[in-house]
């Protein structure tokens, strides 16, 4: 059984404020795999306040920086599909004939992003987006790889922080 006690703010991982533990179970198995902690308030409004510190600075980046973080990010998941498929196995029972498909457009959907910026799109900050806690890691990563590239702040709670990206 797995415990997770740490969430990620303002660039590092930390632990929550928060007391209380959420039970996560393989829904395939019903099967308890693990207890995270969850954040409270007062982590809400620190995550907040480190998004709104980094949202000017990260609206300034250029074209040419936005196509560089997209392209990093697209090699760090990458090079970790096979574990993404395994976490994504055991937290929501994704099917076997899923996870192929899945663990390798996790990573693609950045360097996608990066790939259809032309000469004439020109990064406009649009405000943040939160992503729900039950979005597949698809989701979450094609959200966040459009909110990149449009010079948007994102968050979203981590279903397996760091193990699936560590």
């Amino acid at each position: 059984m797995r415990g997770i006690d740490q969430i990620y703010i303002d660039g590092q991982f930390v632990t929550p404020r928060g007391q209380e533990l959420f039970d996560l179970y393989n829904p395939a198995t019903e099967e308890k795999i693990g207890q995270v902690r969850l954040g409270d308030e007062l982590d809400a409004r620190a995550a907040i306040a480190a998004a709104k510190r980094a949202f000017p600075a990260f609206s300034r980046t250029g074209k040419a920086e936005r196509v560089a973080m997209l392209r990093r990010l697209h090699e760090a998941v990458s090079v970790r599909a096979e574990a993404l498929a395994a976490a994504m196995t055991r937290e929501y029972g994704a099917p076997q004939y899923f996870l192929e498909f899945a663990a390798r457009r996790a990573g693609s959907v950045f360097l996608d992003m990066a790939q259809t910026w032309r000469p004439s799109i020109s990064p406009r900050p649009s405000g943040g987006r939160k992503s729900p806690y039950s979005r597949s890691a698809w989701s979450r990563r094609s959200r966040r790889g459009t909110a990149t590239s449009a010079s948007s702040a994102t968050s979203s709670r981590p279903q397996s922080p760091p193990a699936a990206l560590s």
